[in-house]
């Protein structure tokens, strides 16, 4: 029977033994673990110095070729002569590349093997490549001759350009890097006999002792066989090894643990602590940096204003959609958008009006397109999308016609509410067939015609168009060839006083007799001068030309047309004034014939150009009133002179008893703003007696007088002269 004290032995002795098991467990643990610790350490210290090491080696043979590349691209060619062998290669090159880099080794020569410059540590050698060399270079040389005669490798890319590590003729192992010299090359001598550079640089003890440096390295050398773990061998191309680099084996785990043990437990805690408050921070900076860096991606490919793609992600689009593949042949559709008129917005509300437009625009058609498609803002008002998967033209035209219809609606700004319209180009083509650039182009043929066929238009490319586009082409040159070789003239329409059938002034008429083409209506080459910016020289050749036989012949006064191009320019009043001053012609007998639409720009040029004429005398008349807005506030707001009834009211005046009620409201209109009233297109005299009857200021039209010559008319101004009671008759007619 055991003694309480004996129990407590028992106890106390399991206790300690527990204990000092426990303890001894714990130690073994710890020893075994820091036997494991410093094992893995130095293992993960030796791969590191591995891989430190090989890194160095790599990134030796890029820099070499990157020197090669600097000092082929930054040096000035000079002309150079060496046994009958002429090249566009800098003299002291060679040298220069070697003194400069540091390879001990410069040799530039032809594909042949016949040298022009080699150097050695900085200094000229004989032109002939080192006999240690000459083997470990050919090889290299016979990878470049393999790989410029691949179609598909350039001459100039990296894929030209050899390097390789090599053991030479001595025994010791080089980096050697070789590659061509097509900038100091003709086209057909670099086809023939390259010319190129190759850089020899030794793996000897000055390499080593860099390597030790840059890497902490001790008892760096190399050798043939391994005689350390610490060791990286130097291969070949075929991975062979040609030597070894080796050093001391490093065994840092043992000492760290003794130095930092305890200082490390302690310090950990600290360290603990403080890295999981900077890892909160580094989080959160990091998120924000993330934020920011897909911002700037995002802005560098993308238009800031209306966040369409811009044009480089555009290009870029457009390219992968030619290669876009689908189950089912499919061609791409590419689309341009102009806005049509978007400067008058600009110019009347102010561009920030004209970039909320954009926005509005750009917002709209990204609603409509589907996920494949790319909408794109190209510059100005001019947008495009590229979209694949398309089976038909139908198909194309449908999508074209939809976001048509999406830009149609009214669009409200904080300018107020705008209507706009939009020109629109489209190409369909089957990707396999076309260039990205080619249908570009296309696109923004079938965009060109939308344009002149009067905005507004839909328009799908035809190969037609090109001879079209062409054939206007040839007459923009003609008819600036026209202006210059006097092919244009003028005829004139005398307008006569609807009382007492005197003539009371005339209407100057632009006409082209086109040597070949015959005659070549105004509707057609007037347009095309406002496209080609011949208008303004046109313009004013037409006023001046008008104004010089309008005082001749002493007619009361001349009506010139101006273009509403015109008023585009600040300068248009000053030319006017000062070609009527250069004349000596009053500017009271000069009357300005211009379309209601220069009145709806509403701009203050337009006031400004306006004003000035009317204040220096000049008269100012609306063209073919009620055809287009006929607003009674611009003839107020712009002073008018005078309103010509646009034809299309008279010829059916007898017809149709509304037009005689329009036409009676239109005279009685102007006569009540103390406007005189002309009505175009008289051909009966019927028309004439019930416009007179009206009380119509002045008549114009066949019945009267259909338009004639300057001599003509000097005929006609004198018989007036001379018989003022004289009514003109139909038989004027002809």
């Amino acid at each position: 029977m055991s003694t309480p004290t004996s129990a407590a032995h028992r106890v106390s002795f399991h206790i300690v033994w527990i204990s000092v098991a426990l303890g001894s467990l714990i130690a073994i643990a710890l020893v075994l673990c820091a036997s494991w610790m410093a094992r893995e350490i130095d293992t993960a210290a030796l791969n590191e110095q591995r891989s430190a090491v090989r890194t160095y080696i790599e990134n030796a043979g890029r820099r070499i070729q990157l020197d090669q590349s600097t000092a082929a691209s930054r040096a000035d060619g000079v002309f150079y002569s060496a046994h009958g062998r002429f090249a566009w290669v800098p003299k002291g090159m060679a040298d220069w590349v070697s003194a400069e880099f540091n390879h001990d080794r410069v040799y530039i020569f032809y594909l042949d093997g016949f040298v022009l410059q080699a150097s050695a540590h900085g200094q000229l050698t004989t032109s002939e490549i080192d006999l240690t060399d000459r083997q470990a270079v050919a090889s290299l040389v016979n990878q470049v001759r393999i790989s410029l005669a691949t179609p598909a490798i350039d001459q100039a890319s990296s894929a030209a350009c050899c390097f390789g590590i090599r053991r030479l003729e001595d025994g010791s192992v080089a980096l050697i890097s070789v590659r061509p010299l097509n900038s100091f090359t003709s086209a057909d001598d670099f086809d023939r006999n390259p010319l190129l550079l190759a850089s020899v640089v030794l793996f000897n003890d000055q390499a080593l002792m860099a390597i030790s440096q840059s890497l902490g390295l001790a008892g760096l050398r190399t050798t043939n066989v391994i005689r350390s773990a610490a060791n990286v061998a130097l291969l070949d191309d075929q991975n062979r090894p040609l030597a070894y680099v080796q050093w001391s084996l490093p065994a840092p785990a043992a000492k760290l643990i003794r130095q930092v043990a305890l200082p490390a437990i302690m310090s950990l805690i600290v360290i603990g602590g403080c890295l999981f408050f900077l890892m909160a921070w580094l989080r959160r900076t990091s998120v924000r940096l993330e934020n920011s860096q897909t911002q700037a991606s995002f802005l560098a490919m993308h238009d800031t204003l209306t966040g369409a793609a811009n044009r480089s992600l555009f290009d870029q689009r457009l390219r992968e959609a030619l290669h876009y593949r689908t189950l089912a042949e499919t061609k791409i559709l590419l689309i341009f958008i102009d806005l049509d008129r978007f400067k008058e917005v600009n110019d009347t509300y102010g561009h920030a009006a004209g970039d909320d437009l954009l926005r509005e625009v750009g917002r709209r058609l990204l609603v409509e397109l589907p996920e494949e498609a790319t909408l794109a803002r190209l510059g100005g008002d001019e947008f495009a999308i590229v979209q694949p998967g398309i089976v038909s033209d139908g198909h194309a035209r449908w999508i074209c016609q939809r976001l048509v219809q999406a830009l149609s609606d009214p669009i409200a700004l904080p300018a107020g509410q705008m209507n706009i319209t939009v020109s629109v180009g489209f190409a369909v083509e089957t990707p396999s067939t076309i260039s990205s650039e080619e249908l570009a182009r296309r696109a923004d043929v079938a965009l060109y015609f939308s344009k002149t066929a009067g905005r507004n238009q839909c328009t799908l490319y035809q190969h037609a168009m090109d001879a079209d586009r062409k054939e206007r082409l040839t007459l923009q040159i003609e008819l600036r060839n026209a202006l210059l070789q006097d092919q244009l003239n003028l005829a004139y329409q005398p307008i006569f006083s609807a009382t007492s059938g005197e003539i009371a002034g005339a209407e100057a008429l632009l006409r082209w007799q086109h040597p070949v083409r015959g005659f070549v209506s105004p509707e057609f080459f007037v347009g095309l001068a406002e496209e080609i910016g011949l208008i303004n020289e046109l313009g004013m050749w037409v006023l001046r030309q008008a104004c010089l036989l309008a005082k001749q012949i002493n007619l009361p006064w001349i009506a010139v047309n101006l273009s509403p191009v015109q008023f585009q320019r600040a300068e248009l009043a000053d030319e006017i004034l000062h070609a009527l001053h250069n004349i000596g012609f009053a500017a009271e007998r000069l009357e300005l014939e211009i379309t209601e639409g220069v009145l709806l720009q509403d701009s203050a040029q337009v006031q400004m150009t306006l004003s000035r004429l009317r204040a220096a005398g000049v008269r100012i008349s609306i063209d073919d009133f009620g055809a287009g807005y006929a607003s009674i506030s611009y003839l107020r707001n712009y002073k008018i002179d005078k309103i010509k009834i646009d034809r299309s009211f008279i010829k059916e005046l007898n017809e149709d008893p509304t037009l005689v009620h329009v036409v009676r409201a239109m005279v009685d209109m102007g006569r009540a703003m103390g406007l005189s009233v002309t009505a175009e297109g008289v051909e009966e005299d019927a028309q004439r007696r019930q416009l007179t009857e009206m009380g119509c200021t002045h008549l114009q039209g066949y019945l009267l007088s259909r338009p004639i010559s300057a001599q003509a008319l000097s005929q006609l101004s004198g018989e007036f002269e001379n018989t003022p009671s004289v009514k003109p008759v139909s038989s004027r007619r002809d």
